[in-house]
């Protein structure tokens, strides 16, 4: 992830919603969708949240809600395209495995909408201070979120 990319971006609030353009890659090169994607509700995971899970939990786990848009094309999204970093430069990658329900993966069409939830296994002692959308390549932050200190 190159930091400098982040630098140009707005960031925006928890709660604010993004309009983004993806380009896909592999198999599908040159496809794109554009979309809005809101990211709400972050802070550590609910008793409610870690009774129903299923996975042992270690007690750092955070959540958030994640509503994607899909305007035009085909719109791919992933839990794994969402990202927490600190200042240090540090990157926890959201958990393939959520909270009911969660975000998973998938791809969408032009007028849908898919909501989930996205967990992240934060280390102790790290203090993340944004959220970061990542594109389809893996590498092109394409929103970035600051967090509110837990």
């Amino acid at each position: 992830m190159n930091r400098w990319t982040q630098l140009t971006l707005t960031r925006r609030a928890i709660g604010e919603t993004v309009t983004v353009t993806q380009e896909q890659y592999g198999p599908t090169q040159g496809v794109t969708g554009t979309g809005t994607v809101t990211v709400s509700d972050y802070g550590p995971i609910t008793p409610a949240q870690a009774e129903a899970y299923v996975l042992s939990l270690k007690g750092n786990e955070y959540t958030a809600r994640v509503e994607i848009e899909n305007l035009t094309g085909e719109f791919v999204y992933n839990s794994l395209y969402f990202e927490l970093h600190t200042p240090e430069g540090d990157i926890v990658t959201a958990s393939s495995l959520g909270p009911d329900p969660s975000l998973g993966s998938g791809e969408i069409r032009t007028g849908d909408r898919r909501r989930g939830t996205i967990m992240f296994e934060v280390p102790q002692g790290m203090t993340p201070d944004e959220m970061v959308l990542i594109d389809t390549d893996g590498t092109t932050t394409m929103a970035v979120w600051t967090l509110d200190q837990q």
